[in-house]
């Protein structure tokens, strides 16, 4: 009597489909055939969920955001659509509207997102998360649109021997992603700040902005512009902010001098605490500009990494206005 064999399991046969799903994602050429691979794909998760097949459901849901991804790419280069065209005894037809794909605009709009990310980080992702979604991926793409480089306005000309500057850190960590850095400006890497060629004459000062966690980093900052550390002053916000250790409520500012650039006169010498609200994203307090103008009321001014302008200050930054 021959040797019975046993019938697939459901799990099997949703790993078994799985694989189709995947080859024929990999092969397809259009958007039709990729839309058709995410429903598949959802099915399968579908089935797999119901099932108790935890494998199979994940692995669904990586083709369904691989196919979103895929899709993503087609509805990048497809021409916008122009709906029906009538001419004189003729109907000429555009690109098909997303509603005829049935896409919604919100859908089309995400799965684009999804596509701007780098290959190699996509890849990172899906082989590193412990729970995949098209929400982690929205912020990921969101994250790297500021990751790009920036290219720097060209430095301007003259010397300045009075230098202001509240350079974007970039961080490695965030509780979630709605309080991240990169949310709010697109920020740099340590060495493209150090490599900043400050305008200045060989005497000059310097009042940098840091946070506690970019202490080290900031004062390394501070002597690549060519600049020695004398000391530092703190900004005490109304409230608290996020942190690991302590929840952070203050920022510094580190005074760095160049060459012999004298300290203020003694009656010019703010306290080195500034009690002020906190405002928008990395705004910092006004009265800072106040207390560089007496303590050097003859200085030229300029700013690196501003947003604004003010009177007899030089503004330099992708965000000056």
């Amino acid at each position: 009597m021959g040797k019975i064999k046993s019938m697939p399991s459901e799990e099997n046969t949703a790993l078994a489909n799985i694989n189709l799903a995947k080859n024929a994602l990999e092969q397809a050429r259009d958007l039709s055939s990729v839309l058709e691979i995410r429903s598949q794909a959802m099915a399968i998760q579908a089935y797999a969920s119901a099932k108790g097949a935890d494998e199979a459901a994940n692995l669904a849901v990586e083709i369904k955001l691989r196919s979103e991804r895929k899709a993503g790419t087609f509805l990048k280069e497809m021409p916008k659509a122009e709906g029906h065209k009538f001419g004189a005894g003729s109907t000429k037809l555009g690109p098909p509207a997303l509603k005829d794909l049935g896409i919604s605009k919100n859908e089309s709009s995400r799965w684009q997102r999804i596509a701007s990310i780098p290959e190699e980080r996509f890849e990172e992702y899906l082989n590193n998360a412990t729970r995949r979604t098209q929400t982690a991926l929205l912020s990921e793409a969101a994250r790297m649109r500021h990751y790009e480089p920036v290219e720097a306005p060209p430095v301007p000309q003259g010397l300045f021997n009075v230098i202001y500057a509240d350079p974007p850190w970039r961080y490695q960590f965030s509780p979630t992603y709605s309080r991240e850095i990169e949310k709010n400006y697109p920020t740099m890497e340590l060495e493209d700040i150090r490599s900043i060629q400050i305008p200045t004459p060989k005497d000059a000062i310097l009042f940098l902005w840091a946070t506690s966690p970019k202490l080290e980093e900031a004062l390394s900052v501070l002597n690549s512009w060519g600049f020695e550390y004398r000391t530092s002053m703190v900004w005490v916000k109304d409230r608290i902010g996020m942190g690991y250790y302590f929840r952070a409520q203050h920022e510094l500012i580190l005074i760095g001098r160049k060459g012999k650039m004298p300290p203020p006169e003694e009656s010019n010498r703010p306290s080195s605490v500034i009690v002020s609200p906190r405002r928008d994203h990395s705004q910092k307090p006004d009265e800072i500009y106040e207390m560089i103008e007496k303590m050097y009321p003859s200085g030229s001014y300029l700013e690196l990494f501003s947003r604004d302008e003010r009177e007899n200050w030089t503004m330099w930054g992708n965000e000056a206005k």
